[in-house]
């Protein structure tokens, strides 16, 4: 089972293992969002300095209503021991998740 932390802001916080195409692992922390969509965010500067495979481009609608697009890169995450790959969404932001999400991508 993964466990979580609930930061000072008292948001839920996972700690992820990503692989990286260098072979490296890089542990960041993702904050769940329970209104967020996709399987995890990642900021722009991180996704290129990790050397992320870039998959395409995609859109959402915030939830003030206005639209986005971003870069959408594959990343394999290290979730209760077993790697599952998965699309992550360019964003500057801090890293955003969903618990439960973890599917492998198709």
């Amino acid at each position: 089972m993964t466990e979580g932390v609930v930061n000072g802001a008292y948001e839920p916080v996972l700690l992820l293992t990503l692989q990286v195409p260098s072979g490296q692992a890089r542990e960041i922390e993702a904050i769940i969002d329970t209104g967020f969509t996709g399987f995890l965010t990642v900021p722009p500067a991180l996704a290129a300095e990790l050397g992320l495979a870039l998959e395409g481009t995609s859109r959402a609608t915030l939830a003030d209503g206005s639209e986005v697009t971003f870069d959408v890169y594959d990343v394999a995450v290290v979730w209760d021991g077993q790697t599952r790959y998965v699309l992550a969404d360019a964003a500057d932001t801090t890293p955003l998740g969903v618990c439960g999400c973890w599917t492998a991508k198709t």
